[in-house]
């Protein structure tokens, strides 16, 4: 594949209260290889493509996350494929000095020093496989945090943030030069992994036959499996989850009822209305009254 002929080196204006920055990005065609003065972290949530590294090309698709240490060049192409023409990126950027610990007696400064000096190491992309999609959640969770900013927002993102970087270091084996790499074969669980899918993507969940086809069984076969295991149908349980979401916006922002369902997917307001009401046994704005009185 054809490369770009001139690296483009990218700085970042952090807020110095806020060293963390995230956003969601649709690669949909040739994008500069490029590098910067930052950490990144990348999560594949939809499509397929490649991660362009110097001499070195990597497969991307949904459910690959990528470490990408700062100066290291890179640009992530879309694949040709008709039916996956774009990268849907959830991009996570932050400052090194996150990553630094001043010398401290403390055991747990000592025990985290250990853990982000792994990633200060690196002078190569990292590549793991969210089998679980537990590091999806994780993102996810930082994104809430960053959108709504409760109270203590800034030491909850630092928190989740190691708590990522430890489950990629795990993932990664780093601690384990000698540990085989994972296997990228189906989830045992397929149930569980459908569940999962939704939890971190109910905004925009991949169609049941494809989530079908990615756990490798039947699309009725899994429909069967997955009401047997949870008592609920695969549209139920993206619609519980939508709601639980939604109470939780409505809970901890001031954002307009139209706002939280299009953040959870839903564009039909009468829908959203009658779907909570269903499911909560009352309006979105009497919840909201509810929890604030």
């Amino acid at each position: 594949m054809e490369r770009a002929e001139k690296n483009v080196f990218i700085d970042y204006p952090f807020d110095r209260e806020l060293p963390i920055h995230m956003k969601s990005v649709d690669v949909r065609d040739r994008y500069p290889e490029h590098a910067h003065s930052f950490c990144q972290i990348v999560y594949v949530a939809r499509g397929k493509g490649q991660l362009l590294l110097n001499e070195d090309t990597l497969p991307a698709r949904d459910g690959d996350l990528f470490f990408i240490p700062a100066g290291q060049a890179h640009a992530f192409r879309p694949s040709a494929d008709a039916q996956q023409r774009h990268l849907r990126l959830i991009s996570c950027i932050f400052e090194q000095r996150l990553l630094c610990f001043a010398e401290n007696d403390h055991p747990l400064f000592g025990e985290l020093g250990e853990l982000t000096s792994a990633f200060l190491s690196l002078d190569r992309c990292l590549c793991v496989r969210d089998r679980s999609r537990e590091l999806g959640r994780a993102l996810h969770a930082l994104q809430l945090n960053l959108n709504h900013k409760p109270t203590g927002y800034r030491y909850k993102l630092f928190v989740i943030l190691i708590d990522l970087l430890e489950r990629i270091h795990s993932a990664a084996g780093l601690s384990d030069p000698d540990r085989p790499i994972p296997s990228s074969d189906p989830p045992d669980d397929p149930v569980r992994w459908t569940v999962d899918h939704l939890t971190v993507c109910y905004k925009t969940p991949l169609p049941f036959e494809e989530i079908a086809g990615k756990v490798s069984i039947s699309p009725r076969h899994l429909q069967r499996k997955f009401k047997a295991e949870t008592g609920l149908t695969f549209i139920r349980m993206l619609q519980e989850i939508r709601i639980r979401q939604s109470c939780e916006l409505l809970q901890n922002t001031d954002w307009s009822v139209q706002e939280v369902a299009r953040e959870v997917g839903i564009e039909d307001m009468k829908y959203f209305y009658r779907l909570f009401r269903e499911k909560c046994g009352m309006t979105p704005s009497e919840f909201r009254g509810e929890q604030q009185s």
